[in-house]
């Protein structure tokens, strides 16, 4: 976390490196994205044949922890600016190569700025990350307590997932906002003791589509919020959201409304706007969108494209488009 916020004070932009991918994965982002630096455990140096520098981490932090204490607290100037790269997150592409997604901090603080507004926390609040730092869920779970006064709690990486685990999380660390993918949810209200996590206010729901028969096992089981958000990685990290709700009547669990500053477009194939109730395409635009993917200007050039709908010079319109055909109805 202090790494973190280091890199992108600085200006500069992180790539997330999960240990658990295939070693040709990793040398392939390692490669693709040019990397400079190499924050890694100590344990996990030989996963890296590469000669780029590495800062070494060790678990046993008592005696940086005092180096530490020795700095001074005073605020350091930050060298970002809004167009500076923040992160590169890697996604599965559709002919196997991964593919990039470029994102700057002017996405990030769009959307940060959205979280904190729309679900605000309180010092009393506590929020559990569950999402590695290969997902970009994870900039949400971090930064977003840490900008409100609130707190993060970081679990054991390879106990997230294990439901019993979670449960055990939530009850000794008053957990109040917490994030599934829906199978991971499935799992999570099955548990025995679901009941005891009293301090609970606000489920987070994303990553896969939320079915009916899920929303109708969760408030069976939970009397809280429940939120369902939809959006891809290269529209920074969530970009419409729906507050479910037991009385609303509906064919299938709705992804809601743009957040702010975004916008979505339900298209056909000569990117005209259906009616409602007509089935089409999904486009995003605003200030989510990713400059495009890294080192791939053909794959950028076909999912971003000029907004076709807006006055604002140099506006983009990402297609959420790719492989078989996603349709959506309106």
């Amino acid at each position: 976390i202090i790494a973190l916020q280091a890199i992108l004070k600085s200006g500069a932009g992180y790539v997330p490196l999960d240990p658990s991918y295939p070693i040709e994965r990793l040398a392939f982002m390692v490669e693709d994205s040019k990397l400079s630096i190499l924050i890694i455990e100590n344990k996990l140096t030989d996963l890296f044949s590469t000669n780029i520098s590495k800062i070494l981490l060790n678990k046993e932090l008592d005696g940086e922890l005092k180096e530490f204490e020795q700095e001074s607290n005073s605020n350091i100037f930050s060298n970002a600016l809004v167009d500076n790269l923040a992160y590169v997150i890697y996604t599965s592409g559709s002919t196997g190569k991964p593919k990039g997604s470029l994102i700057s901090h002017s996405s990030i603080y769009n959307y940060l700025l959205w979280v904190k507004s729309n679900y605000p926390l309180t010092q009393k609040s506590r929020v559990l990350q569950t999402a590695s730092l290969s997902f970009d869920p994870s900039v949400r779970e971090i930064f977003w307590p840490l900008i409100s006064g609130a707190r993060l709690i970081l679990p054991q990486s390879n106990f997230i997932a294990d439901p019993s685990y979670l449960i055990k999380m939530c009850l000794e660390h008053n957990i109040t906002d917490i994030r599934f993918v829906p199978s991971m949810l499935k799992v999570f209200l099955e548990e025995e003791y679901l009941e005891s996590c009293k301090s609970l206010q606000r489920v987070f729901c994303g990553g896969e589509a939320m079915t009916l028969d899920l929303e109708e096992l969760f408030f069976s089981k939970l009397q809280v919020e429940l939120h369902n958000l939809y959006g891809p990685t290269e529209a920074t990290i969530n970009s419409t959201t729906w507050v479910c709700n037991q009385g609303f009547k509906k064919q299938s669990v709705l992804i809601g409304k743009p957040i702010a500053n975004i916008k979505t477009y339900i298209v056909d194939k000569n990117y005209k706007i259906v009616p409602i109730g007509v089935v089409g395409e999904l486009y995003i635009s605003g200030e989510g969108l990713a400059r495009g993917y890294n080192n791939q200007p053909a794959l950028t050039a076909e999912r971003f494209m000029p907004n076709p709908f807006s006055n604002k010079p140099g506006e983009r319109l990402y297609s959420t488009v790719s492989g078989k055909n996603k349709r959506i109805s309106y």
